[in-house]
């Protein structure tokens, strides 16, 4: 009597507990009898009524496991919790609509030595989604002709792709740390100066043909187009920006530029450098 006391009154701490949590509970004894659980954890799962009336977790699981994509890997590392009585286990599976969840149990002792185990499911779909696009995003990144540097609001640069590497002649572990000023010639310092103060008002620079340094101060002709970073709450934290070489077509403006104006076999200006 004294001990089944003692169980009710944890129980209804836990049940407290469960209420206040931002994660799907379910409590169980040892032989799957469930205990409590909130109703988040219903949600979750889209669990009807009548299944959570049979109070045994194995009904739910099989009903549960219809909806992964991998339902006897969930049914088997379940069993496998409860034959050895593992005190903790924590696994990723994956829903055939699309979500991910996070499941994490552990044993607890109760009052009276009654031993349980809380099951803990958390959605981790758009964590999952975000990091896949940060995954795409840095693919698409490292993959691009044009050079992407990232810099902070005192003009270090954090980021440096392939692309930059590529045209300013500089690797990364060169290059990241150093200040921005590095890829820019004196005469272009002012420019600079006049692009961040646009970036912490929040504006953006397009396409503004311009010169920068490579590695040995040779001078490259870019196009470079400047954009604000901003972190989760809104807060411009620095500028990436994405120059594209200009330099073949520079030089081929020029050429056509001479040939307007000079003989191509004397070299001599003829009439059109006159008019």
């Amino acid at each position: 009597m004294k001990e089944t006391l003692e169980l009710n009154q944890s129980l209804s701490v836990l049940e407290t507990v469960l209420k206040a949590t931002a994660d799907g509970l379910l409590v169980a004894d040892k032989l799957g009898k469930v205990l409590c659980y909130n109703q988040l954890y219903v949600n979750m799962w889209h669990i009807p009524s009548e299944l959570l009336t049979h109070a045994r977790h194995q009904a739910i699981l099989g009903y549960c496991a219809g909806q992964l994509r991998d339902p006897m890997q969930f049914l088997h590392s379940t069993e496998e919790i409860y034959g050895t009585w593992t005190p903790e286990s924590f696994d990723v599976f994956e829903f055939c609509d699309g979500r991910v969840f996070e499941r994490y149990t552990k044993t607890k002792i109760l009052k009276g030595s009654n031993m349980v185990r809380v099951w803990s499911f958390r959605d981790i779909t758009e964590r999952g989604q975000a990091e896949t696009y940060k995954a795409q995003l840095a693919a698409i990144l490292e993959s691009s002709n044009d050079a992407i540097i990232v810099k902070d609001l005192n003009g270090i640069i954090s980021g440096w792709n392939a692309g930059a590497e590529r045209i300013f002649g500089y690797r990364a572990s060169e290059i990241i740390g150093c200040p921005i000023s590095r890829l820019i010639p004196p005469d272009r310092l002012e420019e600079e100066g006049r692009i961040m103060s646009l970036i912490k008002s929040g504006k953006q620079t397009n396409h503004l043909e311009t010169v920068r340094w490579g590695k040995g101060k040779k001078p490259i002709d870019v196009s470079v187009t400047i954009s604000p970073v901003k972190d989760n709450a809104g807060h411009i934290v620095g500028a990436y920006k994405i120059a594209h070489d200009i330099t073949q077509r520079k030089e081929s403006q020029e050429r056509i530029e001479y040939l307007a104006h000079y003989d191509l076999l004397t070299g001599l200006p003829n009439r059109a450098l006159f008019t």
